[in-house]
Order: C-alpha cells, then structure tokens, then sequence
C-alpha cells in the first residue's frame, strides 16, 4: 500500500493507492470510518481495476479540526482526488460516503464511469443528530477491551479497532469528538432528491437487510437515480462491505458485468 496526499482547496486528503490495474476504483468510507476498512474489498476489486481509497476529512490521517464539515466540502475532497489520478472511475461510497459519491456524481458527471451506493438515503429531514461515539467506553483500557466492545455492539471489531490510537497508556479514536459531532449535525439534515435525478452514471444502491437505516428510504433513493439497481444484502448490517464480504463482492461483480 502507498500513501499519498492531495490538496483539496488547502486541506490535506490522506489517500492510498490500494493496487491493481485498469479503470480506477475510488472508495469512500462512512462516519467514524477510515479507508482501511476497505482493504478487503480492494483485495478483490484490484483484479478488474487499480483501487485507491480515502481517508476523508476529520477520519484516519487526513486533516482534522477543520472549520468545514460540509457534505459539500467532502464532495470536493473527492472531485479533487478523482482529478489527481486517471478518471472517470468507479465510485463507491458507504453511508456518508455514499452521500459524498452521490453529490459528486451529480456536480462532475464527468469524474464517475459508474456508481455504487450502499446504505444511505436520499434526504434527512428529522433534524436528530445521533452522537453514537457518546456511547463509547473511552478511553479503552487495552485493544481487547475494544474489540469486546465492538463484537458486542454485532459490528466488525476487526476493523473498528483499527479507527483506535494508543495515547497516554490507553486508546482514543483517531478523529475529533468534536469533528465528529460537526458531521453529525450536517447529516441530521439533509435533501439531495434533486442531486438523484441529475446522476447520469449507472448506479447499484446496495442496503443490508438487517440495517438500523429503513431500507425503504434506500428504494426511494435507487427509484430517484434514473439508471439505477436497487440490491439487498441479505444478514448484512449497515456496514455491509464488512458484514457480509462475499455477498457483497458478487453482488457488485454481478452488475459491473454488464458494462
């Protein structure tokens, strides 16, 4: 794996450049996420397209303590990645991630071959902001005591504690509480219905059946897209890329066949 940064209007986006060859693949993780929780799936896509994946604003070591959280800003965080290496790309993007790709998929038509879209929906308008790091045990007194944690919470422990920095003998997440709050506050509200409509690339929305997010939200999304797939991962959580790997994998494998 290779790291490197990009400049995005002054702000420094950690990539890294996760191998293969061909098409580029470009991948955006979720809230609280980092771009290593994509390296399973790189390790199967890389043999169809050279895969890089981003470790986005305010999450693993790209820049943190930023005035702007904006969905927008994240969005441009990518354009400008996507403009850096060879494009158009095949653009996944995983909750947050995926609002991120479908802005940008939206704004540069030109930037994005192909779409993939899991967990997310179209609009936000309840105002909630859900502070689920709130929640957290901080600080964990060792890496054993996390990953207990996160296999009780039903996640992916494996790559969750990977989100973990060890500090003053104990380990805190990598990103800003604050940070993360920030976000938090932009994804309580939200309309991208218009955005949906102007996606000109094909799109494949991806939900996990067993998701605390209402998959009815998600078919709404996949039925604004006009050339669009809707899929549903069956035992899969949120995170369905870690939740259910190989369902996942040959769900994507299946739809990028036809192009």
């Amino acid at each position: 794996m290779n790291r490197f940064l990009v400049d995005s209007d002054g702000t420094n986006i950690s990539c890294a450049d996760l191998g293969g060859a061909g098409r580029c693949a470009v991948l955006l993780h979720g809230l609280y996420g980092g771009l290593h929780e994509w390296y399973e799936t790189a390790a199967w896509l890389k043999a169809s397209h050279h895969v890089f994946a981003i470790d986005q604003r305010g999450h693993g070591q790209s820049a943190k303590r930023l005035k702007d959280f904006s969905l927008e800003a994240f969005a441009r965080d990518a354009c400008a990645v996507i403009e850096y290496l060879q494009y158009p790309v095949l653009l996944i993007g995983q909750s947050m991630g995926a609002l991120n790709a479908l802005l940008l998929a939206a704004q540069r038509p030109d930037l994005v071959e192909s779409l993939v879209l899991i967990e997310a929906h179209a609009y936000n308008d309840s105002g909630q902001v859900q502070d689920w790091l709130s929640s957290w045990p901080l600080p964990f007194a060792n890496l054993g005591a996390a990953q207990r944690y996160f296999e009780n919470q039903e996640m992916n422990a494996a790559a969750w504690v990977q989100v973990l920095e060890q500090r003053d003998g104990a380990y805190w997440p990598q990103f800003n509480s604050e940070d993360m709050r920030a976000i938090a506050i932009e994804l309580s509200y939200y309309d991208f219905r218009d955005e949906c409509r102007r996606i000109s690339a094909p799109t494949l929305v991806i939900a996990g059946s067993k998701s605390w997010l209402d998959r009815r939200g998600t078919k709404d999304m996949a039925a604004l897209i006009p050339n669009s797939l809707y899929a549903e991962i069956a035992g899969a959580s949120h995170d369905v890329h870690l939740d259910a790997p190989e369902a996942f994998r040959s769900t994507v494998a299946a739809w990028l066949s036809q192009f």
